[in-house]
């Protein structure tokens, strides 16, 4: 199941970050939404499905939405950036 899926993607992540995963509603401010995005992403890097399916929000969503703001903002980068496209794309935060 969905849940499952979810549990498997934060296992090892520090407790903090998880409560603010399981807190967190479909109405979190952006600024709170970037910021989860980049913890998680220090932590280690995460294809847009897996981080659609932690969020619960749309891969599109993520896509379209956040992850350029992010990307612009040197928040987060490629783990592939030679081929931004590429299928086993994923992201991680920026030291």
């Amino acid at each position: 199941d969905a849940n499952g899926a979810t549990l498997d993607l934060l296992s090892g992540m520090p407790e903090e970050l998880i409560s603010r995963i399981t807190r967190m509603g479909m109405r979190m401010p952006a600024e709170q939404l970037d910021s989860l995005i980049t913890d998680l992403c220090s932590i280690r890097a995460f294809s847009i499905e897996e981080l659609a399916k932690i969020l619960n929000r749309t891969e599109n969503h993520i896509r379209n939405k956040i992850l350029p703001k992010l990307l612009k903002a040197k928040r987060i980068t490629f783990t592939i950036p030679e081929m931004v496209n590429h299928p086993k794309q994923k992201y991680i935060a920026t030291s």
